[in-house]
């Protein structure tokens, strides 16, 4: 125990950077210095002859006086800084907040004493205070706070100190999962980012930005865009990892569909300008063919069965049909062919494209036919129908990789109640159905569920443009049916389409008159067609067939002729597509100069002005080109023969 001499309580009391007594055993105070006089309120001589207890509040003086009657006895001295926080009593009567450190020592002639330093921590009190308060806005802001919050401590391993709520909106993991398993939260991280995520966090300071994955519990993963910051030692060793993580993951599906929509667009600008190309081709094309199939059908009639010329013309007679059809190929593709329903027998048109199909698919790939001799009537498109078919069968052939069977089939169908297909529901009635059947390789659920999405392929880039099975669908659509697909993966695909049955004597059956009235009884046709090839040509064949011809290479003359002509005309064969006037507004023109006028279009392709509309007027005709001469008498005694229509 420390001896004080009475000069050294002095220079102690008087030097001393604290607030500072001495006081007996009985608690008595004998010395005090100014700095606590000027922290109590009181003046020195005040403070001497008073009780320690008397300046500490009453609720507390029982505790103070127990702890100094235990330091008065235990002479074990006691390091300092080690005080007891307490509260002290100002003379005005407010409490202070002190913290005291009270040692023994041995004063005069031996006397026990207690000598107590005394320090202010009002403060402290409030920095703590303060802190303590900053802390609970933080921890309450990252409670309401959209994001994730969280600190990573990196000794003696990264561990997980704290996250906020939103981890389990986010994940649906809740923190007391995390807090039971430590090392869960690591598991949630995508394996292929955990150690990108140790390596940026010891990477050093600064603010540092990454993408990370996580797994959430229903299995989905979750893209979040990740701010975190490193806090080192003074060895510059991190020690600590704060961050935020925003959930991204609608954000960037939102931008990849952009994306993707802006790739199908560039890739629909392309079609489109492909399509504009491939129809002013065909039409073109289409002219020259009708040029040289009329010319050489004349010919043909001219040679004998034994002349050497007769296979060579047919042989060309045969090259210009195959490039007639490729046309209609490029037409198809461009959508520059109107559509022209008509009553059919489905099984019959099968069985007829059944050849060009199997060409299509190739060797490797068996084709069947299995179609109902007794099928319904349906009022179709014919080229409609077989774009349908076409289509189905490439994606057949591209499912059957290593070869396979394809399998057509036309049956009727009566549907009962109403039916649920993939591509949309069908109400009860009667139906010519088609599937379309093959062994490839089959349709997984996640693709079955948009097959008919424009665009959608399963096919690497550059080699689909996912239009085939929507255009299907819209063809479908039109004509009144629906679309359905069955598919198992490894177990091949059918594709079951319905037609609606229809009246056989309904709108759009076409009866062929009788060979006798394919010929003309002396009508009078204007013929208005700027290729004068052309227009040659089918003067020729309206002579055979016995009508008379008028002729005009522009609209003005067509225009000219109609008003100035003294006898009748009965028809008015145009072409579609014309300088300054298409062929239409000219039909328009001339009937309103003479009513009852018979109009019958010829075109190389639809164009725009028929296409905008989807199929012909009542009582209109187009006849494509090239054209045969039995074509275009079938198609001028259609439009004579029919009834006239009512005003």
């Amino acid at each position: 125990m420390q001896e004080l001499r009475e000069d050294d309580i002095g220079a102690l009391l008087r030097f001393a950077p604290y607030p500072m007594l001495v006081s007996d055993s009985a608690g008595l105070i004998l010395h005090a210095n100014e700095r606590l006089a000027e922290l109590l309120g009181f003046s020195r001589e005040d403070l001497r002859g008073m009780r320690v207890e008397d300046l500490v509040p009453a609720e507390v003086r029982h505790q103070h006086q127990a702890l100094r009657l235990a330091y008065t006895t235990d002479p074990s001295p006691r390091p300092m800084g080690q005080g007891l926080a307490i509260r002290a009593r100002h003379r005005e009567g407010h409490v202070i907040p002190v913290e005291i450190d009270l040692n023994p020592c041995v004063i005069g002639d031996g006397q026990t004493a207690v000598l107590c330093t005394v320090i202010d921590i009002t403060l402290r009190r409030q920095a703590q205070l303060a802190l303590s308060e900053s802390e609970q806005r933080y921890r309450e802001i990252a409670e309401l706070a959209p994001d994730i919050i969280f600190r990573l401590r990196a000794q003696p391993e990264l561990e997980l100190e704290f996250v906020s709520a939103a981890l389990e909106t986010v994940t649906g993991y809740s923190r007391a999962e995390l807090d039971e398993d430590p090392e869960r939260w690591l598991e949630i991280v995508h394996p292929d980012d955990r150690e990108r995520l140790v390596e940026l966090a010891s990477a050093g300071s600064g603010i540092r930005r990454l993408d990370l994955r996580l797994n959430a519990r229903d299995g989905s993963t979750r893209c979040l865009a990740v701010n975190v910051t490193s806090v080192t030692d003074a060895d510059g060793r991190w020690t600590y990892l704060h961050g935020t993580a925003r959930d991204v993951t609608e954000q960037r599906e939102t931008r990849h569909r952009l994306e993707q929509a802006e790739a199908q667009l560039l890739q629909a600008q392309k079609l489109e300008a492909i399509g504009r190309l491939a129809g002013g081709v065909a039409h073109d094309f289409n002219n020259l063919l009708t040029v040289i199939m009329s010319f050489g059908r004349f010919v043909v009639e001219e040679l004998s069965e034994s002349d050497p010329l007769l296979g060579d013309m047919q042989e060309i007679l045969g090259a210009a049909d195959r490039a007639a059809a490729l046309t209609q190929q490029l037409l198809a593709f461009s959508r520059k062919r109107a559509i022209v329903p008509r009553v059919m027998d489905v099984s019959e048109h099968v069985r007829t494209l059944t050849k060009m199909l199997a060409r299509l698919l190739g060797e490797d790939i068996v084709l069947q036919a299995q179609c109902s001799n007794e099928c319904w009537p349906a009022f179709l498109d014919a080229g409609a129908l077989e774009q349908v078919l076409i289509n189905l069968a490439v994606n057949a052939r591209d499912a059957m990789h290593s070869g396979g069977r394809l399998t057509i089939r036309v049956t009727n169908r009566r549907v009962d109640r109403p039916l649920s297909l993939t591509g949309g529901r069908l109400l009860p009635g009667d139906y010519i159905q088609v599937d379309v059947e093959d062994t490839g390789s089959g349709i997984d659920d996640a693709t079955m569920t948009r097959i008919f999405d424009p665009f959608f392929t399963t096919k690497p880039a550059g080699q689909g443009t996912g239009l085939g099975l929507a255009t299907c669908y819209g063809i479908v659509q039109q004509a009144g049916g629906q679309i359905g697909a069955q598919s198992r993966v490894g177990h091949g695909t059918t594709f079951t389409v319905l037609f609606p049955r229809t009246d056989p004597n309904g709108a759009g059956v076409e009866s062929a008159p009788p060979p006798p009235a394919l010929v003309g009884d002396r009508e009078t046709v204007l013929v208005v067609e700027d290729d004068e090839q052309v227009r040659a040509a089918t003067i020729r064949i309206l002579e055979r067939l016995g009508y008379r011809p008028l002729t005009a290479e522009t609209v003005g003359d067509a225009l000219l002729l109609c008003e100035q002509y003294e006898g009748p005309i009965e028809v008015l064969l145009t072409d579609v597509v014309m300088p300054r006037m298409n062929g239409r507004d000219l039909a328009q023109r001339m009937q309103a100069l003479r009513p009852g006028l018979r109009v019958l279009y010829m075109s190389g392709y639809t164009a725009d002005v028929i296409v905008e509309r989807g199929s012909l007027g009542e009582g209109e005709r187009l006849l494509d080109k090239p054209f045969s001469e039995e074509e275009l008498a079938r198609a001028l005694r259609a439009v004579i023969d029919q009834p006239e229509r009512s005003p």
